[in-house]
């Protein structure tokens, strides 16, 4: 089961998925969220996964929802099982919403290990993967690295050239 929590005050209508790179623009409310999502679920003992998702706006994206789905956590990795991927993207097709990160934690470094290289949540060009380090327990964007999909490949970027405060 999939658990939502939402942040849109005035959403974008859908429009197509914009072209990489992808800026993300969020709301510090957003960002608090997920970094208490994430340490919450990682309970100092386990990896945990949420999701970004949103709409194109302004030539970026606007986030504007934390999806967390159910995985299966262990210290040092998780999975995302089929059911729990096809769950999530029924909800994003109804609600009309793009993807366009996945944030997992690490016990200790954050980087894009070769178990998270091997099942992405996406390989889409322009979808990042944010790994954010000691299962979350510095505040918000404390040693995030961000990486983004090529598409068949993953380039680190600079978060901060990546993720841009704004609205929710």
């Amino acid at each position: 089961m999939i658990r939502i929590q939402s942040f849109a005050m005035l959403m974008p209508g859908p429009a197509p998925r914009p072209a990489p790179p992808v800026t993300l623009t969020l709301s510090s409310e957003l960002l608090d969220f997920t970094q208490r999502q994430l340490r919450s679920l990682s309970a100092g003992t386990r990896e945990a996964l949420v999701v970004w998702a949103g709409r194109a706006h302004r030539g970026g994206a606007l986030i504007t929802h934390v999806i967390t789905p159910e995985v299966c956590a262990h210290y040092d990795h998780l999975t995302v099982p089929s059911g729990a991927r096809a769950e999530l993207a029924t909800y994003l097709r109804r609600e009309k919403l793009l993807l366009f990160a996945d944030l997992h934690t690490h016990p200790t470094v954050a980087f894009l290990s070769p178990a998270d290289r091997a099942r992405p949540l996406s390989i889409r060009p322009g979808f990042y993967a944010i790994v954010v380090p000691e299962f979350a327990v510095g505040p918000a964007g404390s040693g995030w690295r961000c990486y983004e999909s090529t598409g068949t490949n993953w380039e680190e970027v600079n978060c901060d050239d990546r993720l841009r405060p704004g609205p929710g």
